[in-house]
């Protein structure tokens, strides 16, 4: 019984084939169009603490940045998993923490491998030139995705070249 609250790790458990285990999501969490069908326990800002210990999870899925729900829930007796890969290629990382956690080694090696050879094949290809991205990650203050971050590896990934280049800040403040 899991309790999904971020979009991308209720995708990668769906990409894994264990969507049926989910009881419980974020509104944040959309896709796939299955994950329609699991009930919401609304949203983390501010957290409903009722309704998230109502799904009676085994497992709770997050993402960095909520530390005070997760100690929160651990306090409650809940396991908890933060997978927040800071690359594209940590996606694979966090795929094999999901899998060892789930008890599915091999259906996690398997996507790990085609995640692997998808990704080489992408970022092998000839390109024109690379388009200027700049990513708007928060209006006030205005933030963007540095070199560092997930975003700013995906823009580079994708074929684009980050307008923001200082790798200091993962999420730079910048002026207009």
């Amino acid at each position: 019984r899991i309790l999904s609250l971020s979009p991308s790790n209720t995708e990668l458990l769906f990409h894994l084939g264990a969507g049926d285990r989910l009881v419980g999501r974020s509104v944040n969490c959309v896709y796939p169009e299955e994950v329609a069908q699991v009930p919401s326990v609304g949203s983390l800002f501010p957290p409903d603490y009722e309704r998230l210990i109502h799904v009676k999870a085994d497992l709770v899925l997050m993402s960095s940045g909520t530390e005070s729900v997760r100690s929160k829930l651990e306090g409650y007796g809940f396991t908890v998993i933060v997978l927040q890969p800071k690359s594209v290629e940590a996606i694979a990382d966090s795929l094999s923490i999901l899998g060892k956690a789930l008890g599915i080694n091999e259906i996690s090696t398997q996507k790990i491998e085609s995640f692997r050879a998808q990704l080489t094949e992408l970022t092998s290809q000839k390109r024109g030139p690379r388009p200027r991205v700049f990513y708007e990650v928060w209006s006030r203050p205005l933030s963007s995705a540095g070199p560092t971050s997930f975003l700013g590896d995906l823009i580079t990934v994708s074929g684009g070249a980050n307008v923001i280049t200082d790798p200091s800040k993962p999420w730079p403040q910048v002026s207009e």
